[in-house]
C-alpha cells in the first residue's frame, strides 16, 4: 500500500513512522508533519486539510476524527503500560511475599528443632560429665592403690 504525496511516494514505513509521530514519540519537523497528514488524508478519502480548534493539543493538518482516533490509540498504550508496570510490581510484591513466608517457615521450622538440639546438646554434656566424673573416680581410686601399695 502506498501512496503518492507532494514530495514523492509515502512507503508502508512511513504508515509506522506517521503512527509514532502521532503517538507522541517522534518529534518531525512542519514539512514532514504536513506530508504524512496529507498522506493519511488521502488513506481517509479526504481531500482538504481540517483546521483545529486548539492547536496546542493536536496536530493542525490532521483531519479531527483520525486524529481523535490516534489520540485514543495513544491512551490505549499509555493505559497498557501503565497495566504492565503495575503487574511488574505486583509480581515482586507476590514474589517477595512468597520469599518472606517461606523465611518464616524456615524460621518456625528452626525453633522447633533448637529445643531438640538444646535437649541433644545437654544429653552429650551430662554424658561428658558422666564420664569425666568416671575418669575422675578411676584416678582416685589408682592413686589410693597406688598409695597403699607403697
Amino acid at each position: 500500500m502506498a501512496a503518492s504525496g507532494e514530495k514523492g511516494v509515502i512507503s508502508n514505513g512511513s504508515l509506522c513512522f506517521c503512527f509514532y509521530v502521532w503517538l507522541g514519540d517522534y518529534e518531525v519537523d512542519e514539512e514532514s508533519r504536513n506530508r504524512i497528514s496529507r498522506f493519511v488524508l488521502s488513506l481517509s478519502g479526504k481531500s482538504k486539510l481540517l483546521p483545529t480548534r486548539n492547536p496546542r493539543f493536536s496536530d493542525p493538518y490532521a483531519p479531527s476524527s483520525s486524529f481523535s482516533l490516534f489520540i485514543w490509540i495513544r491512551r490505549c498504550f499509555v493505559f497498557l503500560q501503565l497495566v504492565r508496570k503495575w503487574l511488574e510490581i505486583m509480581i515482586g510484591v507476590l514474589e517477595m511475599q512468597s520469599r518472606v513466608a517461606r523465611l518464616h517457615e524456615k524460621l518456625k521450622k528452626a525453633e522447633e528443632e533448637l529445643p531438640i538440639c538444646r535437649a541433644g546438646n545437654r544429653a552429650m554434656i551430662e554424658k561428658l560429665e558422666k564420664e569425666v566424673h568416671r575418669a575422675k573416680e578411676s584416678e582416685k581410686t589408682m592413686l589410693e592403690s597406688l598409695v597403699c601399695q607403697t
